[in-house]
């Protein structure tokens, strides 16, 4: 069953015109697949044969921790293992069932040896994405909201947060006026914000405050717009040793939402350096497949 499910997989991925995952320098090309935990997918994990056949994607040890915890985060791991293990590797143009061969950097950002190969990952509650650019030797950071979020207050959420804003994102945030949607492109910036960390791979080892984004706001998104771009201001980071690795010094940052259903929109956020357009956004129902 496994091995159909990689399959099927595969088949998704090879709808790629071949021109759009050419790993030419010349050519770069930027992608986030994104799959999320269905009511399919539990029924289908709720299965005990099922269960034992989609956990063969871990090792025996994983197994075994995976089965003392409940259905739904055994069903976002699996998630999280196939896709990042499927999407990476067809772009390696490796056998798509391969362990990725990951290193890691000193702040344990994870990298390939394949350096026009570069990737980012992010969870949510129900959702798992993965970014790729093909064609590039830059890097490129992506970062989703949650739905739920017990540790953040929608009232003082700006309080909690303030000494991570610039000035002018203070601003921002308090020129909308509705509470609900200055807490909405809060967390916009936030998703941003953890992106761009992503992209230069300091985790929590950059001032937050040191940089600043310009966002054009992801509720002023209509049926025409997948995504909105906003501006980041780095001129206070010259000096910091994150950006001085990098090649270019130049940042192309979009943001969309891909759950309006919930009571608190998922927003995604992806940050890069050489892509003169957005993502291709690409969803992949791994519950449905896994039933079929």
């Amino acid at each position: 069953m496994l091995q159909e499910v990689y399959r099927k997989l595969d088949e998704f991925l090879a709808r790629i015109p071949q021109q759009q995952h050419d790993t030419d320098v010349n050519s770069p090309k930027s992608y986030v697949f994104w799959a999320s935990v269905t009511p399919q997918l539990i029924t289908y994990l709720s299965d005990d044969f099922n269960l034992a056949d989609a956990l063969r994607i871990f090792t025996l040890s994983e197994q075994v921790k995976l089965r003392k915890r409940p259905i739904h985060n055994i069903a976002k791991q699996l998630l999280s293992k196939l896709l990042v293990k499927v999407v990476i590797n067809y772009f390696r143009g490796a056998p798509i069932d391969e362990n990725v061969p990951f290193k890691y950097e000193k702040y344990g950002k994870p990298f390939l040896d394949e350096t026009t190969i570069q990737f980012s990952i992010s969870t949510s509650n129900e959702i798992v994405c993965v970014a790729i650019a093909t064609g590039s030797e830059t890097p490129i950071g992506v970062d989703l909201s949650h739905s739920e979020q017990d540790s953040i207050s929608p009232v003082d959420f700006m309080s909690q947060f303030d000494p991570m804003f610039s000035e002018s994102e203070r601003t921002q945030l308090m020129g909308i006026d509705d509470m609900e949607q200055r807490y909405i492109a809060f967390n916009q910036l936030w998703t941003l914000k953890e992106a761009f960390t992503k992209l230069v791979g300091s985790g929590l080892n950059l001032d937050l405050a040191s940089f600043s984004f310009e966002m054009n706001l992801v509720q002023k998104l209509n049926s025409n717009t997948r995504w909105v771009t906003s501006l980041v201001d780095i001129s206070s980071l010259a000096d910091s040793d994150f950006l001085q690795k990098l090649l270019l010094q130049e940042f192309k940052c979009y943001s969309t939402m891909l759950d309006f259903s919930a009571s608190l929109p998922i927003i995604l956020s992806f940050v890069g350096q050489v892509n003169v357009m957005p993502p291709d956004l690409l969803y992949l129902d791994i519950g449905g497949i896994l039933s079929n």
